[in-house]
């Protein structure tokens, strides 16, 4: 059973300045893709995300799909995407989609419609950009930094965030799963500041300095997210890790 992170709030709110890596020697950037490296982990996927709030101005398709291929240009994609128009609950988004062999691709740009009274519509504006790998930690570090940068450059800021995922056999128990979390807690330099660890639930909440943002999390700082999930049709442990925090269900 899969169970839901608690909820971030205003994660697509405010406009916040951000390297989640500050530290210049690229040693640091590489130290949370190199927690999965012991050979108990397996089937090891990461990717890096971005979520940025660009205003509450009306923005037209031409602008729009402007930016988007900037951003895929400088990412390196030049062609083999998909370019996708959508009516949602609430606006409407445009999409570049890229699917290949090391890495898929989503550059989205979302409208969000609110009617206001007199009939009157209320915009606002979301960038969405995720690159998906797999088995390729290192390179969910580099283009984290390099999205970091093409954002900056842009004049876009918002919250840009790492997630690996890996697989350990069987079952583990809470004690192993503690000696995990331990373990990479210590390889980053880190410390326990919450958690919640039960059969049904382990999640760990840690604060390091190779990670220069963070979360408020129970009033304290966090910029590390552990996470175990239990698959009995395949009897294996999965393992999260992300910085700052998980987003997705697990």
């Amino acid at each position: 059973m899969k169970h839901i992170l608690l909820n971030i709030v205003a994660i697509m709110a405010a406009i916040v300045i951000i390297n989640c890596f500050i530290k210049v020697d690229n040693t640091d950037e590489m130290a949370l893709a190199e927690v999965f490296q012991e050979d108990i982990y397996y089937d090891i996927n990461s990717d890096v995300e971005a979520t940025v709030y660009i205003g509450n101005e009306y923005i037209n398709d031409e602008d729009k799909r402007d930016t988007i291929m900037d951003i895929a240009n400088r990412l390196g994609i030049k062609d083999g995407y998909e370019y996708i128009t959508e009516k949602t609950d609430t606006g409407y988004s445009v999409s570049l989609k890229k699917d290949a062999a090391k890495a898929d691709t989503c550059i989205r740009m979302t409208t969000v419609e609110k009617e206001l009274s007199g009939g009157q519509i209320a915009l606002s504006q979301y960038m969405y950009i995720r690159i998906d790998f797999q088995g390729s930690p290192e390179s969910t570090a580099y283009y984290k930094e390099k999205l970091d940068n093409i954002l900056e450059s842009m004049g876009m800021y918002g919250r840009v965030s790492v997630n690996y995922r890996g697989k350990c056999r069987g079952n583990l128990s809470i004690e192993e799963k503690n000696n995990i979390t331990l373990d990479i807690i210590k390889q980053l330099k880190g410390k326990v500041v919450d958690s919640k660890r039960t059969d049904e639930i382990f999640t760990v909440y840690g604060y390091t300095e190779y990670i220069g943002d963070s979360v408020a999390v129970n009033g304290k700082k966090a910029n590390l997210n552990i996470a175990f999930s239990y698959n009995e049709e395949e009897n294996v442990t999965e393992i999260y890790v992300s910085a700052p925090i998980i987003r997705t269900d697990y």
